[in-house]
């Protein structure tokens, strides 16, 4: 490879680039990747997370979880941990305050009551609402509300 006619011409130096894309290629296409594997409870803390987020209602509990998915609080919390690095009901709770900040972002000048979404999203100890509030979204439910309110 010290041939400086090698580079001097244009194809010569487009068929040693092909040569080196091709040897790359049959590289690692003799490579074998590994495949995760998850255990049935880090199955089942996936199918938890998918449900969740697509269909997450009033009223849901990590209890309605165990029984809905038939698995047990204790492996579903180490699945949640070890995939999500959270225990499922500090998932559940950011969760939630996600949903009251969308209310509150787009909620009906007339209508909206800081209170009544705590409720609706089950918080009902709304000095500890404001904070977990405050600690993920870094204002008070109040500020958002009065700058969606001003907004308008």
């Amino acid at each position: 490879m010290n041939n400086p006619e090698l580079y001097q011409s244009n194809d010569k130096r487009k068929a040693l680039e092909q040569m080196i894309v091709d040897t790359i290629k049959n590289a690692l296409e003799k490579q074998i990747g590994e495949v995760p594997h998850l255990t049935k409870g880090e199955q089942t803390a996936l199918e938890v997370k998918s449900f969740l987020l697509d269909s997450l209602v009033e009223n849901i509990t990590i209890e309605s979880l165990i029984k809905q998915f038939e698995i047990s609080y204790k492996t579903l919390e180490n699945s949640f941990k070890s995939l999500f690095g959270i225990k499922p009901k500090h998932f559940l709770v950011l969760l939630k305050l996600n949903h009251a900040h969308e209310d509150l972002l787009l909620c009906q000048l007339e209508t909206t009551n800081i209170s009544d979404i705590a409720i609706k999203w089950e918080f009902s100890h709304f000095g500890r609402f404001s904070q977990k509030y405050k600690a993920l979204f870094c204002v008070l439910p109040s500020e958002t509300l009065n700058r969606t309110l001003t907004q308008l």
